[in-house]
Formats: C-alpha cells, sequence, structure tokens
C-alpha cells in the first residue's frame, strides 16, 4: 500500500493510494484510487483516514468520505515486510512534510 500526494505544489496536488492485487488467475496488478477535487494544499494540515475491508477502499478527508472504490481484486499483503511512513520501499522518497499524529486500526 502507498498513500501519498499526487504532484506536489501543482494544480494536481489530489491525495493518492495505490494497492497491489491479485485476480482469481494469480496475476498481479497495481491499482490506483485517487481523491480527484480535493486538493491538500501545501501549508495547511489535513485529516486523512483511510478505510479498506474485503470489498472496497474509502478515502477520508476532514472527515467527509470523499471518495469509494470497489477493490479490484484481493489486495496483496505480505507479512514480514517494514510499515514505512513518508518513504518507498527501497527507503527513498522521503516525506516533505509533516505527520501530527498517526493511528492504525484493525477495523473502522
Amino acid at each position: 500500500y502507498r498513500l501519498f500526494v499526487n504532484s506536489p505544489h501543482t494544480a494536481d496536488e489530489n491525495l493518492c493510494f495505490d494497492y497491489i492485487w491479485k485476480d482469481d488467475d494469480g496475476a498481479i496488478a497495481c491499482s490506483r484510487v485517487m481523491a480527484a477535487g480535493y486538493p491538500i494544499l501545501s501549508k495547511k494540515w489535513f485529516h486523512v483516514a483511510l478505510s479498506v475491508n474485503e470489498n472496497s477502499i474509502s478515502i477520508f478527508i476532514n472527515g467527509d468520505n470523499v471518495i469509494t472504490e470497489s477493490l479490484k481484486g484481493s489486495p496483496l499483503l505480505e507479512s514480514g515486510k517494514k510499515l514505512r511512513i513518508g518513504m518507498n520501499q527501497d527507503e527513498g522518497l522521503p516525506l516533505h512534510g509533516y505527520v501530527g499524529m498517526l493511528t492504525l486500526f484493525p477495523r473502522t
């Protein structure tokens, strides 16, 4: 999973969520859910929440459900991988901003 702001400091500052999934035939793909029309502006705080269940993905910004999409397949979760906040798995692309508070819940 990857949650990020697309093209910071441009007109396309939308919140995006990428996820890897597997179809019924075992093929692996990556899909993106984008909260278009809800720009994440610099120098302003936003409350962002993400809900993923067996059927759908929802993105909330400042308490508003801005998008819900059905999953395209079974999310591919790899155990034993590190959880990284603000960087990719290769430890590149650091977060250019602040995380004020982070809470993870096993269910909504």
